[in-house]
């Protein structure tokens, strides 16, 4: 300790310095103030919120609600500190099915602010209101407040003016508002909301009732486009449920902005449900692309743990592997069948049954394959890139095979583009990214039932590891094994690769041995050794489909159609491009102003 330094003896702190302390860690800036009124609201059972914001929420920021309401002898002890009505006992620490259980964010917030809150609950004949400032609690006064409850947040940081000279500008704290009521828009969708800024309307969502009204407020939130060219997914396993929409590849964006995830209704942010998702559209999205989903959640609250931030936008969960796996074979099958769906009139799934919780049991979805190829002739005629495919010893059009979604073929365009017609109307398919795409998946199948090539080394590489990654690579030496890679341990620290895939030089192999054990060590689980894999199976694929300019008998047009069909992901090549697009014929008859 240093000269200068003064000791101090230890005494407990001030109250309204406890309350300041821990507004630090929920108060960020007034859209954490919005997030935490807005969850009370919903945990008191509010069918319609009413949001009003003025400055950006520095200014005032109001929310009325028309839920249960707070008697008035509790008034005052809603603004104490660790008093709450929706935690008893360590048992529901343990499995809390709320949105807010701390206790904290009302007195912190009014130990930064000045706070009014007026209450009534249903059959007195009027409410009353309690007002703080600076930590100091007025009298209770009579209140013609309607029932339920009203919360005023005014002058935020007043009495902390370093924590206001750190606020942003008004139209970044009025984005962050606005995200946090979008999130919660989405995961309430029995709750009507009104927002209001500056006296201004600006968002109104009356509650879902039917499929047209959530429609109606995806879209409003995410937009037309992603309505559009979104997957419905509705899958269940035991005790736990995941429903909502995942956007096409074709759909991806520049970054994560359209990223919505719910557990039990609750906005979270979490690393494995992320590395789940993006592993689920490996192969199929644009380089650096993003994708877009709104996914909810459903899991037993006894097997997630929600108290793991003071802001609650973090959670752990008891099998953190199991979810992952769950998460992204729910996605992965979605974005396999994607090709294949009907999008004009998806089944929307069941967002309130997921945000309560899963209570089904359902391992059918759970354990659902991509669809098989059907008996055909091999598409490939071999693993290698040096023994490219001839289409004449492909597949031959039968009666077995009739047309499907993708019709009949009527020509080629310019060498690159089958015409095809079916049921709606028109179609196109670049026959490369098409042909590369059902490469991809041949081979892909061909290296999960350990049919790829091998090459033994001549001259074993060896790659050292610390003894703790020793034995975690050691317990899944089998994984490796089945991606065609035989290592073997030597001793504590180092272990042998003796054979590699021909897909893999023999420096990509140790460096994908590398790669796969530090993100075994992150994850729990390693998705590096089937991205590397994957890269080179498009690699192969890109070099190995039929070029543009070739030309093809209709028959072998056909043959292609009929492949696409069965093939997962066949919307996009293996480079995240589309493979096909359709033209109906209303938008045909359209253009050439038939029927007017």
């Amino acid at each position: 300790m240093s000269s200068s330094t003064t000791a101090h003896s230890i005494q407990r702190l001030d109250g309204h310095l406890i309350n300041q302390i821990a507004a630090g860690e929920v108060v960020e800036r007034p859209a954490s103030v919005l997030k935490e009124l807005l969850e009370n609201s919903i945990d008191a059972g509010a069918r319609r919120v009413q949001v009003r914001i003025t400055q950006a929420g520095v200014g005032s920021i109001r929310v009325s609600d028309d839920g249960r309401g707070i008697a008035r002898d509790e008034l005052a002890l809603a603004l104490a500190r660790h008093a709450t009505s929706k935690l008893q006992d360590f048992t529901g620490l343990s499995g809390v099915e709320t949105l807010g259980f701390r206790g904290e964010a009302l007195p912190s917030i009014a130990s930064v602010a000045k706070l009014s809150l007026a209450s009534r609950v249903i059959g007195d004949r009027h409410g009353w209101r309690i007002e703080c400032r600076a930590g100091s609690l007025s009298e209770l006064k009579p209140d013609p407040v309607a029932p339920g409850t009203v919360v005023e947040v005014k002058d935020l940081f007043f009495n902390t003016p370093a924590r206001r000279k750190f606020l942003r500008t008004g139209r970044t704290e009025r984005f962050h508002i606005d995200r946090v009521f979008r999130r919660l828009v989405l995961s309430n969708p029995e709750v009507g909301f009104v927002l209001e800024v500056d006296g201004e309307v600006i968002s109104v969502f009356e509650p879902i009732t039917d499929q047209q009204s959530m429609t109606s407020r995806l879209r409003s939130i995410c937009g037309q486009k992603f309505v559009t060219e979104s997957l419905v997914i509705e899958s269940s396993h035991s005790l736990i449920t995941l429903s909502g929409w995942v956007g096409q590849p074709t759909y991806s964006r520049s970054q994560g902005d359209m990223q919505y995830f719910f557990v039990n209704g609750r906005w979270v942010r979490d690393n494995g449900m992320a590395h789940a998702v993006r592993r689920a559209y490996q192969g199929v999205l644009y380089h650096g692309r993003q994708p877009g989903y709104v996914l909810y959640l459903g899991i037993a609250p006894g097997a997630v743990d929600v108290n793991v931030h003071p802001a609650k936008t973090e959670v752990r969960f008891g099998q953190a592997r199991a979810v992952h796996d769950f998460i992204y074979r729910a996605v992965h099958q979605a974005v396999a069948e994607g090709g294949q769906a009907d999008r004009l009139s998806p089944a929307w799934p069941s967002v309130a049954a997921a945000n309560s919780g899963a209570r089904g049991e359902s391992d059918a979805v759970f354990n659902k394959r991509p669809p098989q190829q059907p008996p055909s002739g091999t598409l490939v005629a071999s693993l290698s890139a040096s023994r490219a495919p001839v289409m004449d010893a492909q597949v031959s059009l039968s009666a077995e095979l009739a047309p499907g979604r993708m019709g009949y073929a009527l020509g080629q365009l310019k060498g690159a583009y089958i015409l095809a017609e079916n049921e709606s109307g028109l179609m196109l398919v670049d026959m490369h990214a098409a042909h590369e795409r059902v490469i991809h998946e041949r081979l892909k199948r061909a290296l999960l039932g350990g049919e790829v090539p091998g090459k033994a080394l001549l001259v074993p590489m060896t790659l050292s590891v610390s003894a703790g990654e020793g034995d975690q690579l050691e317990g899944a030496l089998g994984e490796l094994s089945r991606a065609g890679i035989e290592v073997s341990r030597s001793g504590p620290d180092t272990f042998l690769i003796r054979e590699v895939p021909e897909l893999l030089s023999t420096r990509e192999s140790l460096d994908l041995v590398s790669d796969w054990l530090s993100e075994l060590s992150v994850h729990g689980e390693a998705g590096a050794l089937a991205d590397r894999l994957e890269a080179s199976l498009a690699s192969t694929a890109c070099r190995t489909a039929i070029r543009h300019h070739r030309r093809l008998s209709i028959p072998e047009m056909n043959a292609l159609l009929r492949e696409m069909e069965v093939t997962p992901r066949a919307d996009q090549c293996s480079h995240g491009r589309p493979t096909w697009r359709e033209i109906s014929l209303d938008e045909l008859d359209g253009w050439f102003l038939r029927g007017r």
